[in-house]
């Protein structure tokens, strides 16, 4: 597999720094622009997508931070690194306020020539991983399925998503309100549920009748659960309200019409079977008038 090429900006008016900025990351495998003003930084954003701008403090015409207020007011969410000739604790609170992922003195680039390579492998790692639990979370929030976590044992919600809210008929507040063993019409079908969570540890196509909590009516559904062993096994909580103990997490699917359609089926079924049950009866009678039986 081809390693990715990470496309770099240099911004810095000094060739001798952007010569010292390039040595730096020559053990990265990527491709460089570089400007020497704000507006050709400005510039280039517009025009290409970079994987990081690493960017000079002191610009003939803007400071890193009008540039950084400049570039995240355009809702451009690339990692920045700001490069300066001195240090100033107070200067590099305000850059990473503004929205820079790391502010490093050029003297300290000198004494240790990688300290800008892991700058910016760092900064491109956490962006892709805010991405991709941008994508997640949003893949969550739009499902058209419900999303699901409780306790294991008495069924308490800590999280769901819209999609299994609005099935339940109910408000996000009404969730602590409510537990999951209380919506089983049987009982014994949640400890069924249970025992096979704590035997396997995970369940698929659990078929589950219910009612909602609010409106009474039933629903049949079908559940998919995994015994959650995230960091409130190891280290702690893993969300606000993680009890600290064992939980599910899951999805539910509604299957309401087609259980009505198979139940409805079965009937007919049934009225089949006694009525071909009569007349199987019927015909031997006949036959034994006739002496045949």
């Amino acid at each position: 597999m081809a390693k990715k090429k990470y496309i770099l900006l240099l911004a810095d008016d000094n060739a001798i720094d952007i010569e010292m900025l390039s040595r730096s990351l020559k053990k990265l495998h990527s491709e460089f622009e570089k400007a020497t003003t704000g507006e050709e930084v400005l510039e280039l954003i517009k025009k290409r997508n970079f994987d990081c701008i690493i960017i000079n403090y002191m610009m003939p015409d803007y400071t890193g931070l009008k540039l950084i207020q400049n570039i995240r007011s355009q809702q451009i969410i690339t990692p920045i690194i700001v490069i300066t000739g001195f240090g100033d604790e107070t200067l590099a609170v305000k850059m990473i306020r503004a929205g820079a992922q790391d502010y490093i003195p050029k003297d300290k680039i000198k004494n240790d020539p990688e300290l800008l390579y892991r700058s910016v492998i760092n900064a491109i790692k956490l962006k892709n991983t805010e991405n991709e639990r941008e994508y997640y979370q949003n893949f969550y929030n739009n499902a058209p399925i419900g999303f699901y976590t409780t306790t294991l044992t008495d069924g308490t919600f800590i999280k769901a998503n819209p999609a299994l809210v609005k099935f339940l008929g109910i408000e996000f507040n009404d969730l602590k309100n409510i537990k999951s063993t209380d919506l089983y019409v049987n009982p014994l079908k949640r400890k069924q549920f249970i025992q096979m969570m704590e035997q396997h540890g995970e369940i698929m196509d659990f078929e589950a009748h219910i009612q909602l909590p609010t409106t009474k009516e039933e629903k049949w559904v079908l559940m998919t659960g995994k015994l959650c062993r995230g960091l409130c096994q190891r280290q702690g909580k893993c969300l606000a309200n993680c009890p600290g103990f064992s939980c599910v997490e899951g999805a539910v699917i509604d299957i309401t019409e087609k259980k009505k359609l198979q139940l409805e089926l079965e009937k007919y079924r049934e009225l089949e079977t006694e009525s071909l049950k009569k007349i199987h009866k019927s015909i031997q009678s006949r036959l034994k008038n006739y002496g045949v039986a």
